[in-house]
């Protein structure tokens, strides 16, 4: 088990960074405000991003890693608003 977390940690995987700066399909990357980590790179993509990008960066009030759980259920249907335009979601 320990084999396979790690092979699907964060760490291990290729970056997409250069591919998220400029995604050919629309996409949504979601983080909670109060982690540190994945928000602090949510407003990195943000900045990197031009305005015609079709990367779409939301940060979810009062949640913090696990934003399925912990997002209020006006900050999820304002995320989910774009699911019928949103090919990938990154959460971590």
């Amino acid at each position: 088990m320990q084999i396979v977390r790690h092979a699907f940690s964060c760490g291990a995987q290729p970056s997409l960074w250069g591919w998220l700066e400029a995604p050919t399909v629309p996409v949504l990357y979601a983080a909670g405000e109060l982690d540190a980590t994945y928000s602090g790179i949510a407003r990195q993509l943000a900045a990197a991003s031009s305005p015609e990008s079709r990367l779409q960066v939301s940060l979810l009030p009062r949640a913090a890693h696990a934003v399925l759980l912990q997002a209020r259920p006006r900050a999820c249907a304002r995320a989910n608003g774009m699911a019928g335009r949103v090919a990938g979601l990154v959460v971590c």
